[in-house]
């Protein structure tokens, strides 16, 4: 009882302290608990935009003068139409949409597209949605469809799925305003056409006000009335399309992506019906699958009842046969020395019953109520008995100790034995990856730093099987650059050489390469007395691009054998990726290179193409052999790209001229 009283009263004091925090807050003021009406003629006209408006984050330090500052900005977003906002890589365009506003949940695919309007569920727009955003396919090679769980953050589907998905959740949902990062950057040059034309226009954009941060500029400009361009946070253009082109500088905007305007398709998609012509005649056989929950997560099923005999004899067996025989044996000797104690001290009280002295002493028997009567006579050697009482409480002290820890060792052991069992047949086991992407690019790209094995056959570099080499060699000797980059918390320097293997010349030389000088220093100048010992948090906030430009830099410096980038780029605005293609090519040139990207125009020159889809190898060859390659599935990509003259010439060899970019 007194226990239970104790943690009761335990809790009653932790919730007396949170009230006692919760009374003791500053009170809200009237104005921040309550809305008012008509408070400015704009805002009842229902306008959005900004005026005279400066924005900061506290993620620098506020004395650092590389801290980022948006603005100043006058923009007016028109309402019910299609505004782009574009700009180099870290100038700013996300840092806009946060700026207006003040990911995935943990949930079914479903879920997170409708977005908790069950009760008002509509099932035919819905159904729209997923066609717009082409999650059709996607959704055919799910167990459970639309009812397949994601994980946080969506970390089972690929970029491009989850683009699409919270895509399709903006679409679905009724509201007025939609503000969208560049959700074409995450999606080949087919699906990005695609949802261009029947996402981001028709009737299920309607008349809401949708503002787009892209680098496909010549791809959205048809459907767009209202266009910014930004510039290390300031604005540099603004203005409806027609006025910006009578003013000469929409041709400006346009050439930066290396495409003219009359090079853009009419039709511009490609719809869901003839996207399927690519692929026609090519049969993928469909593995059969058994019925699944759809779930990530699921509960255990643990058995109730009287643990099985079985399970105590596999817990004797992990601890030993040696343990547990002296473990038996110290328990035989300690039970024998209890014996041996009490039959000692028995037969000795036993041996003087019947002697004379004691009789004797039986008058005197009221002297020993006395202390100093009780002590033994000084010509009395008493140190035999003490020592036989010292050996017999060390003895039996150190059988309990020794008992003690070989128990504790015994159960140490055992646990480990039973964890190591575990992790050998269970963990270890083979295991079958069903990859959720439908191409299955990544997963390819993972199986090379065997983070995915193989269900069979084998993986050769340079005519090594990578499954007989150690984890640590293997990954030491190969460089991923994924498209979800993450950054330490460190320093300049322990994102780019965690190990301290380089020297401050070579790291600067290597920012210098992948142009990142321009983000130490965010007025656009390099500024060489920017320490490496900087940390990232007083750099402000980083852009995705630029956060793909230190994951590259990373790479650059060790300079693995084997480089492998998964979308590095797609963050990237157009004329920083030519640049940075560049450095690629000229620092990884004795290195093996696999480029996972949906630009085409990034992989044209590479010296194989690799296409796949559904898992399966469509064509493997040169981009020579491919382009020339009547009604090939690459072609047909490249033909129904804006830069179809500039990607053949340049898969033919020949010189790019002004007139075929």
């Amino acid at each position: 009882m007194l226990p239970e009283q104790v943690s009761s009263l335990l809790h009653a004091y932790v919730s007396m302290q949170r009230i006692e925090e919760f009374l003791s807050e500053a009170e809200v003021p009237d104005w921040a608990s309550s809305l008012k009406s008509n408070t400015s003629p704009d805002i009842s006209d229902g306008k959005i935009g900004f005026r005279a408006a400066s924005f900061r984050w506290d993620v620098a330090p506020k004395n650092e003068p590389s801290r980022f500052t948006l603005g100043p900005l006058n923009i007016e977003f028109p309402k019910g139409k299609l505004t782009l906002v574009i700009g180099p890589t870290g100038s700013g365009k996300s840092a806009l949409l946060n700026a207006l506003l003040g990911g995935l949940e943990h949930a079914t695919i479903k879920d997170n597209i409708i977005f908790g309007s069950r009760l008002g569920h509509d099932e035919a727009r819905y159904q729209a949605v997923i066609e717009a955003c082409t999650l059709t396919r996607d959704l055919e090679t799910f167990d459970t469809g639309d009812l397949t769980e994601i994980g946080e953050k969506g970390i089972t589907l690929s970029g491009g799925q989850r683009a699409r998905i919270a895509l399709a959740r903006a679409l679905y949902s009724q509201a007025s305003l939609i503000l969208l990062d560049d959700p074409l950057a995450a999606v080949d040059m087919h699906t990005a056409q695609h949802l261009v034309e029947n996402a981001l226009s028709g009737p299920l954009a309607g008349d809401r006000t949708i503002i787009l941060v892209t680098h496909h500029t010549a791809l959205c400009l048809p459907l767009a009335s209202y266009l910014v361009e930004l510039s290390f946070g300031n604005v540099q253009y603004r203005g409806t399309i027609q006025n910006l082109q009578e003013q000469g500088k929409l041709p400006q905007l346009v050439a930066a992506e290396g495409i003219k305007e009359n090079n853009l398709p009419d039709t511009g998609a490609i719809t869901l019906e003839n996207a399927g012509d690519l692929t026609a005649g090519i049969q993928v056989v469909t593995p059969v699958r058994k019925p699944s929950s759809g779930k990530l997560i699921e509960m255990e099923a643990r058995p109730e009842g009287q643990v099985s005999l079985r399970s105590y004899l596999t817990y004797i067996r992990a601890a030993g046969i040696i343990a547990w025989i002296l473990i038996l044996l110290l328990v035989i000797q300690m039970r024998l020395i209890n014996i041996a104690a009490q039959f000692y001290l028995a037969r000795w009280g036993e041996a003087y019953e019947d002697s004379k002295a004691s009789r004797s002493d039986q008058n005197w028997h009221w002297h020993w109520h006395w202390p100093w009567e009780r002590l033994p006579s000084p010509n009395q050697d008493v140190v035999p008995w003490l020592m036989i009482y010292f050996y017999l409480s060390t003895a039996g002290a150190f059988s309990v100790l020794a008992y003690i820890s070989l128990g504790y060792y015994a159960s140490l052991q055992a646990s480990r034995t039973l964890f190591d069992a575990m992790l050998t047949r269970l963990a270890a086991a083979p295991t079958r990856f069903f990859d959720v992407t439908p191409i299955g690019k990544s997963t390819l790209a993972l199986s090379l730093l065997r983070i995915v094995e193989p269900y069979g056959g084998s993986i050769v570099i340079d005519g090594v099987d990578i499954s007989t080499i150690g984890l640590d060699d293997l990954r030491r000797r190969v460089t991923i650059i994924s498209q979800d980059v993450s950054l330490f918390s460190g320093t300049i320097r322990s994102n780019l050489d965690p190990f301290a293997e380089y020297t401050d010349r070579e790291c600067w030389e290597v920012l210098e390469r992948c142009h990142l000088t321009s983000v130490l220093n965010r007025s656009g100048e390099n500024n060489p007395n920017v320490p490496l010992d900087t940390l990232i948090s007083q750099l402000g906030c980083l852009s995705a691009g630029e956060r793909q430009l230190v994951a590259l830099a990373r790479a650059v410096l060790r300079r693995s054998s084997v480089i492998i980038m998964d979308e590095a780029t797609s963050q990237i605005d157009m004329d920083l990726d030519g640049q940075i293609q560049g450095t690629i090519r000229e620092q990884f040139a004795s290195s093996i290179v696999i480029t996972i990207a949906h630009r085409l125009k990034t992989v044209i020159d590479y010296d194989r193409i690799l296409v796949l889809c559904g898992g399966e190898v469509l064509e493997f060859d040169t981009p020579r052999t491919l382009i020339n390659k009547h009604e090939g599935v690459f072609r047909e990509m490249c033909k129904a790209s804006a830069d179809w003259p500039m990607l053949r010439a340049i898969a033919l060899g020949q010189e790019v001229t002004n007139g075929s970019s």
